[in-house]
């Protein structure tokens, strides 16, 4: 199981709903870990989820965003996204809370309410996994 998650493309891309993605996170063990600066940070979370979703047949991607927050302090975050039915959705894989933007579209450079950071300022938003 393990070589098919690492090595295997998809081959039955399944696409959940967001109620399936919310019973999934709830099943799924990886919010359980230990953030350990700098031996297990944001970036290690957001990497691992993909590969349990993988399982599923879900294709779920790794993005990151800089910018800073309403006090003009940097702030740079790892977290995952994925197309759900009803369009993409963005998973905080720490805490296994999700969220989307007016009508599910993408993170572009403007202000967003980020769960666990607040109101942060995007400047940069990297897709680091693609998703689809």
């Amino acid at each position: 199981m393990l070589y098919a998650v690492l090595y295997r493309p998809l081959e039955n891309k399944n696409v959940p709903t967001i109620g399936e993605l919310r019973a999934w996170l709830k099943e799924d063990s990886t919010d359980m870990l230990h953030y350990k600066d700098p031996d297990f940070i944001c970036g290690d979370f957001a990497t691992m989820l993909p590969f349990h979703a993988k399982i599923k047949d879900w294709d779920m991607g790794v993005v990151a965003i800089f910018g800073h927050n309403e006090k003009g302090e940097k702030i740079g975050h790892v977290f995952n996204a994925i197309v759900c039915a009803e369009g993409v959705v963005y998973v905080e894989s720490q805490s296994d809370t999700i969220w989307w933007n007016d009508n599910f579209k993408e993170i572009v450079r403007n202000w967003y309410d980020f769960p666990d950071f607040g109101r942060i300022y995007v400047e940069q938003y990297i897709v680091i996994v693609l998703y689809e």
